[in-house]
């Protein structure tokens, strides 16, 4: 199950600058690793000490772990060429995967994902999402992928303007929908979230995002909506987000309540 988690304590013997995390992946009870924002890796053993630090040319958008390999999906692409990475437990590149390069380069390289969930590892091997784009893909076979097409989605018209300032690309970036990230419900379930222009919120009160749930075997057809819950993980069936936070004993209020929601195939799925 992978935890997300914006404190991560670590034992001295790690890299001055890893201490705050993006996504510790426990799925390995051998070891398991921690993205930082500045895309630098670091592996660990299970019970804590450092193995190997890495920090990929590209810096990383996201990774995750299938087995024993860890894919990662770089920060900063090529407008020629872009790859997914693939490494060893300790940290050494041991191949990559070609991906197409985004439609959207600017948008791409100027609006962030959710940190660390960029891409994300299931049975049938990793997927991966650009801004942008109406769905996750898969790093393997994309020709063979058939996307979930959910109604919120309006396409992009086109690329963000060159040479607009922060103001200026936050309010391009903004106009449509967007997503955002991947997360695993199961081995073959994905769920994508998607940013939502206010206009479009403004329709269904009380919502925050859109969510799409879709098999990616096939099993059942996507779902989708609008929804009030912010998505911080999922693993084994559940769907992981934050509540309120609580009334601490020393009066301040802090540490918001992790609120869990179980994935309930529908009736007619066909696993």
């Amino acid at each position: 199950m992978g935890i997300i988690s914006e404190r991560w304590i670590l034992p001295p013997a790690c890299p001055k600058g890893a201490g705050r995390s993006l996504v510790p992946d426990l799925s390995h009870r051998s070891a398991s690793y921690s993205l930082g924002f500045s895309g630098q890796m670091v592996m660990f053993t299970a019970e804590g000490a450092c193995v190997a630090v890495h920090v990929p040319q590209q810096g990383a958008k996201g990774a995750c772990a299938s087995g024993d390999t860890l894919h990662v999906l770089p920060y900063l692409m090529s407008l020629r060429k872009h790859s997914t990475t693939a490494y060893s437990m300790d940290l050494h590149e041991i191949g990559s995967a070609r991906i197409p390069v985004p439609k959207h380069p600017i948008l791409y390289n100027s609006s962030g994902s959710m940190p660390g969930r960029a891409i994300e590892c299931f049975g049938d091997g990793p997927y991966y999402v650009f801004a942008g784009r109406i769905d996750a893909v898969q790093v393997r076979t994309p020709g063979d992928f058939t996307p979930a097409h959910p109604p919120f989605f309006v396409k992009r018209a086109e690329d963000l303007p060159g040479g607009a300032g922060s103001a200026g690309l936050l309010e391009s970036v903004m106009k449509y929908p967007m997503n955002f990230g991947v997360f695993k419900i199961d081995r073959q379930t994905r769920l994508v979230a998607y940013w939502i222009p206010r206009e479009q919120l403004a329709a269904t009160p009380g919502t925050r995002l859109g969510f799409v749930v879709a098999s990616n075997i096939g099993a059942f057809a996507a779902r989708s909506t609008m929804s009030p819950i912010d998505p911080v993980g999922a693993a084994d069936e559940y769907i992981y987000g934050y509540g309120d936070n609580e009334q601490m004993p020393d009066g301040e209020v802090a540490n918001p309540v992790l609120l869990r929601y179980k994935f309930i195939p529908p009736s007619d799925a066909s696993f």
